[in-house]
């Protein structure tokens, strides 16, 4: 009896998963890759376009599993074999990407933006990205589209998950199948539990984490360790295959970046890639898997997947474009696949020869010098501070908008809601600050940012706040945003019932369709008796103003004015006309600071008023209060 068949001896891949070429495989890997990169442009249709990652991860689990089963049984293991293959694979591409976009990066970032850069690469380089990006996540962190490594996330899931795994298979399949199972199942269904139950709690933890995110890789792994699916009726592999591949397509037609992800909601897509693997080549899907043009994608999705984000970022970074525009998105998509091709052939396949011709400890030394050389580079750069040197004063002054705490100033975890473990604070919120007419701040994160203004006019005005980020304050629309609906309602019903809120201030970052919807909000409003004052939209641009205002050449605030968001006037005219209907008072922050189709974008320092594309600064707060004020007086006085 062979080795590999004994339940005591050592494990080993059997029937047709052994380490050949598997050309259905490669498609796959297309049909991760290609959503990955539409989602991203924003192609519409591809909402969970993101799973392409967790296929990824099934796929690598399933390769891996396959190839370390076989050193194992043939008593060829090794560490350090193991991690040539992976420098092979892994260190190439990725190394000629991120040379290219350090130098990117130096012309298209601001100082202190070029610094946070120069840390990502440090977390990168030791695939730790995953962790950094974890601790930097926040409703007003750096904005993705800032972050031109933020997609390097998942090669460090990926690295870390190959610490220790390779010890499990070789402690386990040295020994029992029997104990093979127990340890890697065990690692599958404690970090599935763990991602089901963390998701809920800290979604961004759920996200960036290894160990909630290990048993996508393992179950990959468990995976290569079944029998061949062979002896299977043709018809049962046809349909685990045509299903599989249905799944994938449903998932990333329906899935949206607002579910809780991953979780219980990736279950679906990571069977449904086991289910694609197991089938084999031999079945129609396998077939269709296997036509050129996937198979093509599959061959460059490494490179594709290194170079997709970078090219996107930067292009709203860099060269300003909006990336809504279908010439921007079709673009991106081209320069995107020619970067992948050109980086396959060029370092993938022409790299590969020279370096896999070298032993394992000069391979190993050498990668670890790159490694250290990428540090040091990132090192003088925030040693530089950025370079900072390059700009006078005044544009670093206004650099510096971009990173301030603002959050803070908003009352962030208790009266203005981010995160799920925030928690409202009646007793602090809804206790009037101040002397005066009783005032209450309802809305998302544009109403949140209402609340610094307000403080400095405590003596004029007792004001309460009850606030939730990405929340506008519609309460008439029963169908979705149940839990944004419940905090309003709630919040709302209460001040009628106490009948002690001269004022109701309802704010939010109000799109077209909001302004459609908002005149059964206001109505309801006015039956229960409550005085409302509508906060129209204020100005916002397709690109943080503080950069806008840095990189303008002339120093005139013209390119903020190029990147103006001219739908707000529109939608200013409708929220009006809504209130008018309603009989509520209506302030236009539009009027107060535009002119001639011109807004103000600056204090009186020189300062942005707004520290991203919309929300205000403490300093941009006040002047938007100030304008208010005489607004919020007449209502209150009209009604008493």
């Amino acid at each position: 009896m062979r080795a590999e068949a004994r339940q005591d001896g050592p494990v080993a891949a059997k029937g047709h998963f052994h380490p050949t070429f598997r050309p259905e495989i490669e498609g796959l890997r297309a049909v991760a890759v290609l959503p990955i990169l539409f989602n991203h442009a924003h192609v519409r249709g591809f909402g969970g376009g993101f799973v392409g990652v967790d296929i990824f991860f099934v796929i690598s689990g399933f390769l891996i599993t396959m190839i370390l089963t076989r050193d194992v049984a043939a008593g060829s293991f090794s560490i350090a074999q193991f991690y040539r293959r992976r420098v092979l694979r892994i260190f190439p591409a990725l190394f000629a990407m991120l040379a290219a976009v350090t130098v990117m990066a130096a012309v298209a970032m601001t100082p202190n933006e070029l610094v946070l850069y120069a840390r990502s690469l440090v977390a990168t380089i030791f695939f730790v990205s995953n962790i950094q990006f974890y601790a930097d996540t926040g409703y007003f962190t750096t904005a993705a589209m800032s972050r031109p490594l933020l997609h390097t996330w998942s090669l460090a899931i990926e690295e870390q998950f190959y610490i220790f795994w390779p010890l499990l298979l070789a402690f386990g399949a040295g020994r029992s199948r029997r104990l093979l199972w127990l340890l890697l199942g065990g690692v599958v269904v404690a970090s599935l539990a763990a991602s089901v139950w963390m998701v809920v709690r800290e979604p961004a933890a759920a996200f960036y984490l290894i160990p909630f995110r290990a048993w996508e890789l393992g179950v990959g792994g468990l995976l290569a360790l079944l029998p061949s699916s062979e002896r299977l009726p043709r018809l049962v592999r046809e349909g685990l295959a045509g299903l599989g591949l249905l799944t994938l397509l449903l998932c990333i037609r329906y899935y949206s970046d607002t579910m809780y992800f991953p979780g219980a909601a990736a279950i679906p897509p990571c069977l449904a890639t086991c289910a694609i693997i197991y089938a084999g080549r031999s079945t129609l899907t396998g077939a269709l898997l296997s036509i050129a043009p996937l198979r093509f994608f599959g061959r460059i999705s490494y490179s594709l997947y290194l170079w997709h984000w970078p090219v996107i970022v930067f292009s709203a970074l860099w060269l300003f474009l909006p990336n809504v525009d279908p010439k921007v998105i079709a673009g991106e998509i081209v320069v995107s696949i020619l970067l992948a091709w050109l980086s396959y052939r060029l370092v993938e396949q022409g790299l590969r020869a020279p370096i896999a011709a070298l032993r394992t400890g000069p391979l190993l030394r050498g990668a670890g010098a790159a490694m250290a050389a990428g540090a040091l580079i990132a090192g003088g750069i925030v040693a530089a501070n950025g370079f900072a040197g390059r700009y006078d004063a005044g544009r670093l002054a206004i650099a510096k908008v971009v990173d301030g705490d603002h959050e803070i100033s908003y009352r962030r975890g208790s009266c203005f809601l981010i995160a799920a473990e925030d928690h409202f604070d009646p007793k602090r919120c809804l206790t009037p600050m101040g002397h005066g007419p009783r005032i209450l701040i309802l809305g998302d994160s544009t109403a949140a940012h209402l609340w610094p203004g307000f403080a400095t006019t405590l003596s004029h005005y007792a004001v309460t706040q009850a606030t939730m980020a990405g929340c506008p304050p519609q309460i008439a629309d029963k169908s979705k945003d149940l839990p944004c609906l419940r905090f309003f309602d709630r919040t709302l019903r209460q001040a009628a019932r106490d009948r002690t809120t001269d004022a109701v201030v309802l704010a939010g970052n109000w799109q077209s369709a909001d302004a459609d919807k908002i005149g059964a909000t206001l109505a309801e409003l006015r039956g229960w008796g409550l005085n409302v004052v509508l906060v129209g939209p204020l100005p916002r641009y397709d690109a943080a103003l503080p950069r806008l205002l840095f990189f303008d050449s002339s120093q005139s605030g013209a390119l903020a004015q190029q990147h103006l968001d001219s739908t707000i006037w529109p939608i200013d005219a409708k929220m009006r006309e809504a209130a008018k209907k309603a009989g509520v008072t209506y302030f236009s922050a539009v009027e107060a600071l535009c002119s001639g189709g011109k807004c103000r974008n600056t204090d009186a320092s020189g300062l942005p008023l707004q520290f991203d594309y919309v929300h205000l600064t403490t300093p941009g707060s006040t002047i938007v209060v100030s304008a208010m004020r005489p607004v919020i007086d007449r209502a209150i006085n009209s009604k008493r």
